[in-house]
């Protein structure tokens, strides 16, 4: 039992170390319906004895933004493992088998610093990078003794085979994120949600109708 237990261990430290992203903040799903308070920056300048104020968009109110338009994903995971005649001779032959079973989150998001925006008259062209999975955690709760589940009659198993089961099933798991377009589909809205709202507002206080016009090309850094 305390073999188990140091794995699990092991397997925490190991995915959480290959994973960690520097965003970690995630937000609701009632976009429409949340309200965020963002600083508007002011510039004053002084012409004549005269001071004049300015609201405008901001690029790094605009990437505060985007790092709170994250989208946690939260799966449930089976790691399977099973070796036919792993342990014995002849008629004393035994299979190797087991499973794990896990919960995780998946954390998609873009990367912020990516972010651009260029305004001419009322058309805001913004340059928005393309969602991508920024963290993986797993869910420490749902990864105990009682996760790992060995087959009757199976033969031993050692830490070497849930590990690299473990990974695997994992590796997995992030691929079939990766193809669901409806999932990144769903992210992106968010985002753009976000930074229609924040441009809309700009627009109110400064009684400028904007239209916003999306690009997906980055430009080079």
């Amino acid at each position: 039992m305390k073999v188990l237990f140091i794995l699990i261990a092991i397997i925490t430290f190991i995915f959480t170390d290959n994973f960690m992203s520097k965003i970690t903040v995630s937000n609701t799903d009632n976009l429409e319906k949340t309200n965020f308070e963002f600083k508007i920056e002011t510039e004053t300048e002084t012409e004549l004895g005269a001071t004049h104020q300015s609201i405008e968009l901001n690029l790094t109110s605009m990437k505060n933004i985007c790092e709170l338009a994250v989208m946690d994903y939260y799966y449930s995971n089976i790691a399977t493992y099973k070796q036919e005649d792993a342990q014995g001779m002849w008629l004393w032959k035994k299979d190797k088998e087991f499973w794990i079973e896990y919960n995780g989150i998946v954390t998609l998001g873009i990367n912020a610093t990516l972010l651009d925006f260029e305004v001419i008259d009322n058309l805001v062209m913004v340059t928005l990078p393309d969602i991508e999975v920024l963290e993986i955690r797993i869910d420490d709760k749902s990864l105990s003794a009682d996760s790992i589940f060995k087959a009757p009659h199976s033969a031993d198993i050692t830490a070497d085979d849930q590990i690299r089961t473990f990974n695997e099933a994992q590796q997995n798991m992030i691929k079939s994120v990766i193809a669901d377009t409806t999932l990144f589909n769903h992210a992106q809205d968010r985002v753009k949600i976000l930074l229609e709202n924040y441009i809309n507002n700009i627009g109110k206080q400064t009684d400028i109708n904007y239209t916003i016009e999306w690009n997906n090309t980055i430009k080079d850094q």
